[in-house]
């Protein structure tokens, strides 16, 4: 753990299709109490998975962070020794499996990862149409158990590829991006947190739910504002349109600065070393 980081950075996601994702908001916010400011993206409407990590990259040369971005680092691993059973998957190690998710849809342009999905050992372990795969069913990891064991939000299952709560896609185009990252950005709870800044994986409810917002999205700024005065945040003053996305990225680059420094979310107590190794952690689950 760092003792202590000069901004803290929430990215919101995406495992869209396309050169640049809707979907994606960067929100920053420095240490002390001043409100979280939306960033946005260079030469471009929307952000590009790409450009977010770029920019990351670059900020890191300059800046001490600490960023949350939406999306798991790896699968369920433990309860079935496997994270892809039956399939052509060599990978124990969540950062192996990163590089191999990389080889298998290098072809896929603007890190995207829709290729992975071709191989039918892969795709009928997930529900991806109107039925599910043959072998689908909801697997979750540690982390994702404990999330929904304590109240902080209904985690969906990585392979579970319908509807809004989705995280899968997102997740294999984040695995891609991740491998991006500058080396002296570290990956949480991977390598040593002792570099400049650190990426963590994140989810949105934990930080509503802290909040005293609940289960329910961000869409007024009236309630952003109420919201922000939980983690000890000065209310945003200008005039702002809020939507699901940005209210996520702004409400989650201030839930981390309100809790980056209790040890309690960087040493959960289920977080073993084998946890650590094959399925990683979401921040803000004690």
């Amino acid at each position: 753990m760092k003792a202590s980081f000069d901004f803290f950075v929430a990215v919101d996601w995406s495992g869209a299709k396309g050169s640049t994702q809707k979907g994606i908001q960067v929100a920053v916010c420095r240490k002390g109490d001043s409100p979280p400011e939306l960033v946005s993206p260079p030469n471009s409407k929307h952000w590009s998975r790409l450009a977010a990590i770029s920019w990351l990259n670059e900020f890191a040369g300059k800046e001490s962070f600490l960023v949350g971005i939406d999306f798991s680092f790896a699968p369920p691993y433990l309860d079935e020794g496997k994270y892809f059973p039956g399939a052509d998957i060599s990978s124990s190690r969540a950062q192996d499996l990163w590089f191999e998710i990389e080889d298998k849809t290098k072809n896929d342009p603007h890190l995207y990862a829709g290729s992975f999905l071709e191989n039918e050992q892969v795709s009928e372990l997930f529900h991806v149409n109107k039925q599910p795969g043959r072998r689908y069913r909801r697997r979750y990891r540690v982390t994702e158990q404990e999330c929904r064991n304590k109240g902080l939000g209904p985690a969906e299952t990585f392979f579970h590829l319908i509807g809004p709560t989705q995280v899968g896609m997102g997740s294999l185009c984040g695995m891609r991006s991740l491998l991006r990252l500058q080396r002296n950005i570290a990956i949480w709870p991977f390598e040593n947190t002792a570099k400049r800044s650190v990426v963590v994986e994140i989810y949105t409810r934990p930080f509503l739910i802290m909040s005293g917002v609940g289960l329910k999205k961000i869409r007024e700024l009236e309630v952003l504002n109420q919201a922000l005065d939980h983690f000890h945040s000065r209310s945003i003053q200008q005039d702002l349109s809020i939507d699901d996305h940005i209210g996520d990225a702004i409400l989650s680059a201030a839930g981390l600065r309100f809790i980056a420094e209790d040890s309690k979310y960087w040493h959960p107590a289920a977080m073993s070393e084998e946890v650590v190794c094959t399925e990683g952690w979401t921040f803000g689950v004690p």
